[in-house]
């Protein structure tokens, strides 16, 4: 098609120049009119199919930062076609300056528009979530991490972790680790800076910066540090999430009344496993408790998200969190 496009446009220049010699404008020579009207209906097609091309190609870069230009780059092309294409649009009728930079204009500021309305739409904050505001931040430097990277923000940190984070606001790395969707290799990545944006966040808002507490003063995990202590101070969202399920409600249904994922009501009812209020096989089948059990017990130091890597997935967050928290009440027993 290339070449086909570059027969075509060497044609039109030296005809061109003879319309132009004439004495009429151009907006009055019916001959030229009707040449531009054949030639903005072939490029038009042409065009949009080139911009379906290059949408659609999408290589995989080893090199970050060459994605990442690349990715600027073709954000540009595609922009650059689609104001083309526009300035095409009104000489299917009648070619005119006037029509053609306006049309130019409206495509440029359409640009725009979408641009600046890209933004709001990824910024949407969930209801339900506890600090909107650090939501906000996050999203943002979700956004600027994934154009810094050339990944997509998915790729950077999905919706469901996101919504972790914020809720456990975790104060070190080994909290981190303890989130669903987070590995050690995300963790000597993005570790450091998003640990700083949670604790200027906390100092901003005078927040009482404990590890393994979340935004709120609420422990997010039976641990403290790593001596296997176990917290006994459950917030009151976990007493909600508590006071549901004693009153026969499953962790699915928990989590469908009050909006976070089963695996987030799942660390709330941990706290009351660690403690004893709950027996972790009320909430995870007998079989399942005992091959996670055994996996703890012979990696005291596993995060859960290198189990779930270890279990190929067989097992999902929540249960994981839930065995876990009973293996580390037992360990703090001496049991």
């Amino acid at each position: 098609m290339s070449t086909e496009l570059i027969q075509v446009s060497a044609r039109f220049p030296p005809q061109l120049g003879q319309y132009l010699a004439e004495n009429s404008l151009p907006e009055d020579n019916e001959t030229l009119q009707d040449r531009v009207r054949q030639a903005a209906l072939y490029f038009m097609e042409k065009l949009q199919e080139i911009q379906t091309m290059v949408a659609e190609f999408a290589p995989v870069w080893d090199n970050q930062e060459v994605a990442g230009q690349f990715k600027k780059g073709k954000h540009a092309l595609l922009a650059a076609l689609k104001v083309t294409h526009a300035c095409f649009a009104p000489c299917q009728t009648r070619f005119s300056a006037e029509g053609i930079q306006r049309a130019r204009v409206n495509a440029e500021l359409n640009l725009q528009k979408q641009g600046s309305s890209a933004g709001p739409r990824t910024m949407v904050v969930p209801k339900g979530i506890s600090h909107p505001e650090l939501y906000r931040q996050l999203l943002t430097w979700r956004e600027e991490a994934s154009v810094r990277n050339g990944v997509t923000v998915f790729e950077v940190v999905p919706n469901a972790t996101l919504r972790e984070i914020v809720a456990c606001s975790p104060t070190d790395k080994r909290g981190l680790l303890d989130l669903p969707g987070i590995g050690k290799k995300w963790l000597s990545r993005y570790g450091d800076e998003l640990l700083a944006m949670i604790h200027k966040y906390r100092q901003e808002h005078q927040i009482e910066s404990l590890p393994g507490r979340s935004s709120d003063g609420s422990s997010v995990t039976v641990r403290t540090k790593r001596d296997g202590s176990i917290k006994s101070d459950p917030s009151q969202t976990k007493q909600t999430s508590f006071a549901m399920y004693r009153s026969g409600k499953s962790i699915s249904e928990i989590a469908a009344d009050r909006q976070p994922v089963p695996s987030t009501i799942a660390g709330h009812l941990a706290h009351f496993v660690a403690i004893g209020e709950i027996a972790v096989s009320d909430l995870v089948a007998p079989e399942k408790v005992a091959k996670i059990r055994e996996y703890f017990v012979a990696n005291p130091e596993a995060t859960l998200s290198e189990s779930k890597a270890d279990f190929g997935d067989k097992y999902d967050y929540g249960e994981l969190r839930l065995v876990s928290s009973h293996v580390e009440s037992q360990r703090s027993r001496g049991e």
